[in-house]
């Protein structure tokens, strides 16, 4: 049974590996931020240094928008990925399964990096809700900027802004036709 230490658990998920060639938007400069303290750039994210790390293993790709590490769960917080039979229409109104092109981004992404996720809840089916990073990047938010997600915004506005960029350069799931993922798990198809 795991412990959780506390609300904010952080938890660092090596590859044992040795780790890599450092990792793209780490700059080792905090990201500018508006009077609030919210990061007012992508992808730099700053990270509370003092939140308290542990070890675990390598973590598996489960689907887009969800990963497991040593048994448990991570729900990646404030964003929705296509569920993996999920169809999708490319630009040309070619059918393809878009949820399995956003879990390869994310298992490409990640690849034999560390990374580390900041516990922010649970879910209704008991998983880990959590924001995780590829060093200071903020792989929930990558994944919505490169248009491999959406911003979930039942459960966050966090990553409204990544959506619309992504959505203004038609990237990913945003150069075709979809269906939201919340929508396509309660029966909508495309026509």
């Amino acid at each position: 049974m795991r412990t959780i230490l506390s609300l904010f658990l952080v938890l660092l998920f090596v590859t044992g590996c040795g780790g890599g060639s450092g990792s793209e938007g780490d700059t080792g400069n905090p990201a500018p931020t508006d009077s609030s303290g919210a990061s007012t750039s992508f992808p730099d994210t700053v990270i509370d240094e003092e939140s308290e790390l542990n070890s675990a293993d390598k973590p598996e790709i489960v689907d887009g928008d969800t990963i497991k590490v040593s048994g448990d769960t991570i729900r990646l917080d404030g964003i929705d990925a296509p569920e993996k039979r999920q169809q999708c229409r490319d630009s040309t109104g070619e059918a393809y399964n878009c949820g399995v092109v956003a879990t390869e981004a994310l298992r490409e992404k990640v690849a034999e990096n560390s990374v580390f996720c900041e516990q922010t809840g649970e879910d209704y089916y008991g998983r880990i809700i959590g924001t995780c990073y590829l060093g200071e990047l903020d792989l929930n938010g990558w994944m919505v900027h490169q248009g491999h997600a959406l911003a979930y915004r039942e459960y966050s506005e966090k990553y409204i802004p990544e959506e619309q960029e992504a959505r203004e350069a038609e990237r990913g799931l945003w150069a075709g036709e979809f269906v939201a993922p919340w929508e396509w798990r309660r029966g909508k198809r495309l026509d």
